[in-house]
């Protein structure tokens, strides 16, 4: 094979390293495209917050663009965090919706 740049064989290793147990096809990662994949590597250090902003993208369609920027505003830490009486009071698509507002 050729075509390979040494920065992408660079992040495909860590990559590999950084996949828990071994199991690509398994996690959110495998549905991501690549340049994502190599977002998540430089710009997340932690396992679980690089498992959780995976998840968002493919769950809420990110941009790149738009992974960089909930990234650097720390999304993980602000998201749900609030206390709502919604899933309660509205019915459950409108109380989600109202929740992730």
């Amino acid at each position: 094979m050729k075509g390979f740049s040494s920065s992408n064989l660079k992040y495909m290793r860590f990559f590999a390293e950084k996949c828990p147990t071994g199991l690509i096809g398994q996690q959110p990662a495998d549905q991501l495209p690549w340049f994502h994949v190599v977002t998540l590597l430089t710009k997340v250090s932690a396992d679980a917050e690089r498992e959780w902003y995976a998840s968002q993208v493919i769950q809420h369609g990110w941009s790149r663009p738009t992974l960089d920027v909930h990234i650097k505003n720390q999304l993980h830490l602000r998201q749900g965090g609030a206390t709502t009486n919604f899933d309660r009071r509205l019915p459950a698509p409108h109380a989600q919706l109202a929740i992730e507002a």
